[in-house]
């Protein structure tokens, strides 16, 4: 039969808040990224946007210790979430002219559409992919 020890229980909820501490800090870091990603993708390459903020993706995932895979996705799921503008992909390109499209138009919708992509992605990504798989 096991005992509880108080220190081993104050070792952990202090372990704990370390791991709540370290995991906000790294949502926190992915966000920025997301909306980095998502901004400089509306106006130019999804792949070039993507291929410029992935080792800085790495880079932080790295130093706080967390798995790179969650942070890397978000840039990966940002950078295919061009829908604010109509330079932001081909397809939105082809449809602008011939649709009687304005550019307001793509910022109407695709703006809504690109925050409900970021909720989604930031809430499901972590759950999916935990930042500390290990913990």
């Amino acid at each position: 039969m096991e005992t509880l020890c108080p220190q081993n229980s104050r070792f952990d909820t202090k372990q704990r808040a370390v791991n709540a501490k370290k995991t906000a800090m790294v949502k926190n870091r992915t966000a920025v990224l997301f909306l980095i990603t998502g901004m400089l993708t509306q106006f130019m390459s999804n792949t070039a946007a993507a291929a410029l903020l992935c080792p800085i993706g790495l880079s932080i995932a790295e130093s706080l210790g967390a798995s790179p895979t969650a942070v890397v996705l978000a840039i990966g799921f940002s950078a295919s979430a061009a829908y604010m503008t109509p330079v932001a992909t081909p397809p939105n390109t082809m449809i602008y002219g011939p649709g009687g499209l304005q550019f307001m138009d793509y910022v109407k919708v695709g703006t809504p559409l690109f925050i409900i992509v970021m909720i989604m992605a930031l809430v499901l990504m972590p759950i999916i992919w935990p930042f500390f798989p290990n913990a």
